[in-house]
């Protein structure tokens, strides 16, 4: 009903063409592996970073979600044609477990067949598959530079740190050896449950999200004990703030108290990635510790270097802070390299 503008002149004067949100029949396609992801990396910019509505980065959004749903809803049809044809043939997945509730051939658990609309499914997956990608890429990435970090010196605790029961410093050394154990399959369940506390303690020191923004519905409504709030206020929910409410807030601390943590929200508002996002990370961890020597690359002429915060060898996020770009490290091409990456094995 609203339609986005098709082209957008920015501040500079440069006049850019949009994509138009509006699609046409002729519009569908069947994608291939780099639109899906060009889709997905689109639509998580527009859902979680584009704070000022960037015109730019929300036509893309818009057109690329309408694109990745079409899509969806054209490939349960196709699906369900076939599990009612051939079900013994179909594959088993997500999408497909779905639509087998949609249609009685599984158990529902506990839920009406009939909520299970067509656009209910394609919404679900569609949900699962933009914050599955996008999103773990950039967490992951957060998470190895902490932990670069952490091996560089940084994160240390003051000196009069006394830990308490259960918690201790963090240290490279120990997370490498978890993620060596895991490897070679020494007390990897223990080394796994170590490793997922490291996960969340790096991404507490630098966190994907920062902030989140709500807007008050009605007049008088308190936070905890603060003073009342008029309705149509803009609150800034700011959880990476909230982590930091710690004891040595500063310092890679493994063994928190889970309540320090808000990566996936809190209470009944939690993210449902909080189930197999961290599986993700610690496996993405495990694989990049496992290289040898891993490191920051030197800068090369013309590239900067500390104190800038773009330097060569961080993790780099677009000129508006939106997105992830590149993050660039090193590691040797011997030792537990050789052993776990071998060229053999590729």
């Amino acid at each position: 009903k609203t339609a986005l503008p098709t082209s957008f002149k920015r501040p500079d004067g440069t006049v850019v063409d949009l994509p138009d949100s509006a699609l046409k029949r002729e519009d569908g396609i069947i994608p291939d592996e780099e639109t899906v992801y060009w889709w997905i990396v689109c639509a998580f910019r527009n859902f979680f970073n584009n704070v000022e509505k960037d015109i730019e980065v929300q036509a893309h959004g818009v057109r690329s979600c309408r694109e990745l749903l079409v899509y969806l809803l054209r490939e349960i049809e196709i699906q369900r044609q076939a599990l009612a044809d051939h079900p013994e043939a179909v594959m088993d997945t997500m999408l497909t477990r779905l639509i087998k509730m949609q249609m009685g051939l599984s158990p529902s658990q506990g839920i009406d067949p009939a909520r299970l609309s067509d656009l209910r499914i394609a919404e679900n997956v569609m949900g699962t598959i933009v914050g599955a990608i996008a999103g773990q890429e950039e967490a992951t990435c957060r998470i190895i530079d902490s932990m670069i970090r952490l091996k560089e010196g940084e994160f240390l605790p003051s000196s009069d740190y006394s830990p308490e029961p259960g918690q201790r410093a963090g240290s490279f050394e120990e997370a490498r050896g978890l993620a060596l154990n895991i490897m070679n399959g020494r007390d990897a369940q223990d080394s796994r449950k170590e490793l997922v506390k490291y996960v969340f303690e790096a991404l507490r020191l630098q966190p994907q999200g920062e902030v989140l923004l709500r807007l008050c519905t009605k007049d008088g409504s308190v936070i905890d004990n603060s003073r009342p709030l008029a309705a149509g206020t803009l609150v800034f929910a700011a959880h990476g703030s909230a982590m930091q409410d710690v004891d040595q807030a500063g310092a890679f601390i493994v063994g928190r108290n889970p309540d320090a943590y808000l990566h996936y929200g809190y209470d009944r508002h939690k993210c449902l990635g909080q189930y197999v996002s961290p599986v993700i990370l610690c496996e993405a961890l495990v694989s990049i510790l496992c290289l040898q020597n891993i490191r920051r690359p030197s800068p090369e002429a013309g590239q900067a270097e500390f104190p800038f915060e773009r330097r060569f060898g961080r993790f780099q996020l677009d000129d508006n802070n939106l997105y992830a770009r590149s993050f660039v490290l090193e590691f040797d091409d011997d030792g537990d390299t050789q052993t776990y990456y071998s060229r053999e094995d590729k």
